[in-house]
């Protein structure tokens, strides 16, 4: 009988198997088990600790009353305007379930702004109370503020339209929270390439700080190895920091004492910084970027996509549209089951769109 050969891996196979390594490490395998069971306790913990961070620690509706003189309920509040119009004498508590207070003055209106905004009919929309459950899914616990607009453009709108937007914070639950700013994400993308501003932007002290970095880092760079790296390497580097340089130098934030110390630098025919031993001492001893500079406080470093987005809507209607868009995608993304009787205008809005 003619005997048929085994392939070289299947031989290597089996003799490392007769020399006990081909065996299961079972221990080792339970090791690795329960390292992923801790993994995932751990990452459950965490998410935890998020949901309790930002679930909101009262009801978010009080539902208490605020009567007029005659008697007429004017809106609801909370507790603690309630408590304050007590203690300022300018009311009196007519009923304690649910705290109801009647002014003892006639307010200069009795139509509130967002009411007559949001075309809400007043009677109807005083008739309901706002329930503590979450507008998409109905749960009634974990529950936090939701905002219509996102804070990256809310911050930016007029004020009287900020003001008046109690319509467009909602309840919602940790979990339909976080859907919902997945999506709100997303539209933010869109909304970049609608106006042609970039998601991520600051203002010209960040960039001066990124600059001056990057300044530092190329040039200790330069220093340590300048014997050692090749010609189109040296090159390279010079050209990073003489960039970088150039920006810092057109920057209109600069300190008078930056400026003249600027001046002591040593520059080529062509207005290029050259590289050498003045340059290099100088931003080794830098200690922030900061001591460049005029002015610099913690608004320079936050995201400016918003500011320039809302600056491009120059009318009121605009600005209405915009937040109108905003209601729009959060129906037809999250499709909320249990939102509050005011909002059925936008409900409506949206019926008579789907019709064209």
């Amino acid at each position: 009988m003619k005997k048929i050969p085994l392939p070289q891996e299947y031989k290597t196979a089996i003799e490392t198997i007769f020399k006990g390594q081909g065996l299961i490490d079972y221990d080792e395998m339970a090791l690795k088990k329960k390292e992923e069971v801790n993994k995932q306790e751990k990452k459950i913990e965490r998410r935890k600790l998020v949901e309790e961070k930002f679930t909101m620690k009262k009801a978010p509706y009080e539902n208490c009353e605020i009567l007029a003189p005659d008697g007429a309920l004017l809106s609801r509040t909370n507790k603690k305007k309630v408590k304050w119009y007590l203690e300022k004498g300018l009311g009196v508590l007519v009923k304690e379930d649910p705290p109801t207070v009647q002014l003892k003055f006639e307010p200069k209106s009795r139509e509130a702004p967002y009411v007559a905004t949001f075309e809400v009919d007043k009677d109807l929309y005083l008739k309901h109370h706002r329930l503590n459950r979450c507008v998409v899914c109905g749960q009634e616990e974990s529950l936090s503020r939701y905002y219509i607009v996102p804070s990256l453009y809310r911050q930016h709108l007029p004020l009287k339209v900020k003001d008046h937007n109690a319509h467009d914070i909602l309840i919602t639950c940790f979990r339909c929270q976080e859907k919902a700013h997945a999506e709100a994400d997303k539209r933010k993308v869109d909304i970049a390439k609608k106006f042609d501003v970039p998601l991520v932007q600051f203002d010209k002290s960040h960039d001066i700080k990124s600059a001056v970095a990057s300044v530092q880092k190329h040039l200790a760079t330069f220093h340590k190895h300048k014997e050692v790296i090749t010609k189109d390497k040296k090159k390279k580097l010079k050209e990073t920091i003489r960039e970088d340089f150039s920006s810092i130098q057109q920057s209109d934030n600069l300190d008078p004492q930056t400026i003249e110390a600027f001046k002591t630098f040593n520059y080529k025919e062509n207005g290029q910084v050259k590289i050498n031993e003045t340059i290099i001492n100088y931003f080794a001893n830098l200690k922030t970027f900061k001591e460049l500079v005029a002015s610099s406080t913690n608004k320079d470093f936050k995201n400016v996509h918003g500011k320039y987005v809302i600056e491009k809507l120059t009318t009121l209607e605009d600005v209405s549209n915009f937040i109108e868009e905003w209601r729009m995608f959060f129906l037809d993304t999250m499709d909320p089951q249990f939102l509050p009787h005011d909002w059925h205008v936008v409900l409506q809005k949206k019926a008579n769109l789907q019709k064209l």
